[in-house]
């Protein structure tokens, strides 16, 4: 008897397909375009990261100064927006600086006291100033009795024989100016004295000597994106500011200190976590297991957040529950203003009415808004939210 055969084996070697090792590389390949993403976002990121402040050196924005800052770079000045007031005075210290404080008013006086010893200074922006302007001696920041209307663009010629303003020519007449005493240079008249020898106002003031230069462009607006390139506001900005080969920008704040110790965020720090944050999306993608499709799950219907507030505005109206409703708008406006004082979250009443007084708002007005009694009807309670309304558009000055 024969015995059996055994079935023959064969033995072949099979060549991954190009689609097979494109799905073997597809976790390569998502990260590689990752990396890529991240590199292109990280060239774009310093113009994204625009200041949206009032005059930021940075911003393009109508209220921001990008225009006038990039037209000083390209005549070879160099712009540096500082860490905080100390860096501040250590950067205007060196040779060849110009230090601009954009509203000098936000300035503590421990700032305002060191800042006046830089050798060259130029103040920007009086209009929140309620008392001699910080840091120099000589100057009252005032307003004119009929600001201009909003759009106009009247202009004033220089009237005096200071070097800025004759080569100015003529500025946008603004609603902001300064009096000053005859140590002063003052051009662009903006109206008359108001009483028997009393110096009229102006709109731009500057003194020299030597080792020294001082000048005042009281209106914020004709360094602004949005009128920079009205008649001569470029040119004096420019003739002011543009004297020292390096100019230091530093937009003022409340919560500013000389004590204070700035910590930037070091510049690689941002994109690290980009890449980190890629690689790890990438390994969940690659590592990860599909649970199937979603199973579909009858949901309650949803509302509409307008809705919601205007259901429970309802309720409250219905319930004459004024007093509630005055709670929320006080609690929602001390908020805002806290922040934009520089009030650290958490503090009290007394606190938040300091830094009111401190932004020249008037104490008792501040008391009875915020914290007076709540209105006992609905006219009472409309008016309080208008009241409201109108003491943060006069914080901003905008």
């Amino acid at each position: 008897m024969s015995a059996p055969t055994r079935p023959t084996v064969t033995a072949s070697v099979v060549t991954p397909t190009l689609r097979a090792r494109a799905r073997l590389a597809r976790p390569l390949i998502i990260l590689v375009i990752v990396v890529l993403a991240v590199l292109g976002a990280g060239a774009l990121l310093p113009r994204l990261g625009e200041d949206p402040r009032v005059l930021s050196p940075t911003s393009t924005m109508p209220d921001g100064a990008q225009a006038l800052v990039r037209v000083m770079e390209r005549r070879g000045i160099d712009v540096v927006s500082p860490d905080g007031p100390a860096d501040a005075l250590a950067r205007a210290e060196r040779p060849g600086t110009t230090l601009v404080v954009v509203f000098p008013a936000r300035m503590q006086p421990d700032v305002a006291q060191a800042l006046a010893g830089a050798p060259n200074l130029v103040l920007v922006g009086t209009e929140q100033s309620f008392g001699p302007v910080a840091g120099v001696s000589g100057l009252t920041p005032d307003a004119q009795g009929e600001q201009p209307p909003s759009g106009t663009s009247a202009e004033a010629g220089p009237g005096c024989s200071a070097d800025s303003g004759q080569r100015a020519g003529s500025v946008t007449v603004g609603a902001y100016g300064v009096r000053a005493d005859d140590t002063w240079q003052v051009c662009f008249p903006l109206g008359t004295a108001t009483a028997a020898g009393a110096p009229a106002l102006h709109a731009y003031a500057q003194k020299q000597s030597a080792g020294s230069f001082r000048a005042v462009i009281a209106d914020s607006r004709l360094l602004r994106n949005s009128a920079v390139a009205e008649f001569g506001n470029a040119a004096l900005a420019i003739n002011a500011i543009a004297r020292t080969p390096h100019v230091v920008w530093y937009i003022a704040d409340y919560a500013d200190s000389m004590t204070d110790v700035p910590t930037p965020t070091p510049a690689w720090m941002i994109p690290s976590l980009i890449v980190l944050g890629g690689a790890g999306l990438v390994a969940a993608m690659a590592r990860g297991r599909r649970l199937g499709r979603l199973a579909p799950e009858d949901l309650p219907s949803a509302v509409p957040a307008t809705e919601t507030v205007v259901g429970r505005g309802r309720l409250l109206r219905r319930s004459r529950d004024q007093g509630h409703a005055a709670l929320a708008l006080r609690t929602a406006t001390a908020t805002r203003l806290a922040a934009r004082l520089g009030v650290p979250p958490g503090s009290g009443a007394d606190e938040l009415r300091d830094a009111l007084a401190r932004a020249g708002i008037d104490p008792g007005r501040a008391q009875a808004l915020l914290w007076g009694p709540p209105p006992t009807t609905d006219r009472a309670l409309v008016d309080l939210a208008d009241a409201l309304s109108d003491l943060e558009e006069d914080l901003r000055h905008d």
